[in-house]
């Protein structure tokens, strides 16, 4: 049975749950040194829900779960912390000069390219 934002034709890129469990999950555990296991991206991911006030991102469309990814990582962002939203960014990229120049995929990039 299709999900009802199916119905509607609201459909849920899967590229984006990839981005916030692989990607955004990740960079979190790394920050607060914490092994990325499921069991703690599921911890992380609770926590998230329950204090941006989401029930759930499960089945929701595009638009939900993109603002659920904004929420989470503003919320990081408020903190100190910068939690990538794409592989072409390297780790630490917030250390870094907008200035810098750094090797993405064979070629070179400024810093300010990347985010």
């Amino acid at each position: 049975m299709e999900s009802k934002n199916a119905i509607r034709g609201e459909l849920t890129d899967p590229f984006l749950y990839k981005v916030y469990w692989k990607l955004i999950l990740e960079d979190v555990c790394k920050h607060i040194e914490l092994p990325p296991t499921t069991y703690v991206k599921n911890r992380l991911h609770e926590i998230h829900k329950k204090a941006l006030n989401y029930s759930t991102i499960a089945g929701k469309p595009s638009s939900v779960l993109s603002q659920f990814i904004f929420e989470v990582v503003a919320e990081y962002a408020i903190s100190g912390i910068f939690i990538r939203t794409s592989k072409k960014q390297p780790f630490g990229i917030e250390k870094m000069l907008f200035t810098d120049i750094v090797a993405v995929d064979g070629k070179i990039k400024q810093v300010w390219d990347l985010l």
